[in-house]
């Protein structure tokens, strides 16, 4: 239960009695209580919810995700800037020859940075 133990949830009831006091203790648990059930009944709603919907699209409807276009896709990225590395003055990207935000492109390979 949230890694709390029998010593600390004894300080918190503690705590609770202290700061609530006895008379108004045992209504504060009721209602808590309470709510904690309108949870739990609110959860198990919108769960039984996302059943019925994924039932009604069928699961073999949904696209499958291309891995190897995405390793493609992700292979043909330019490497990124390391970071600490403001504009080197290198070339301008394709997007500001059509009057997009100019971009300093580092170099190629991180170790002509170094040099």
């Amino acid at each position: 239960m949230f890694g709390i133990g029998l010593p600390e949830l004894i300080v918190i009831l503690a705590v609770a009695l202290v700061v609530v006091g006895p008379d108004k203790l045992p209504e504060l648990a009721k209602s808590i209580a309470k709510g904690i059930v309108e949870l739990k009944k609110a959860g198990a709603t919108l769960k039984e919810s996302l059943r019925e919907e994924v039932e009604e699209k069928g699961e073999g409807e949904s696209p499958a995700l291309d891995y190897d276009a995405i390793k493609k896709a992700y292979a043909d990225l330019p490497p990124a800037a390391s970071a600490g590395e403001e504009g080197d003055g290198g070339e301008e990207t394709p997007a500001a020859a059509d009057g997009g935000e100019t971009v300093a492109a580092g170099p190629e390979d991180p170790r002509q940075a170094a040099s």
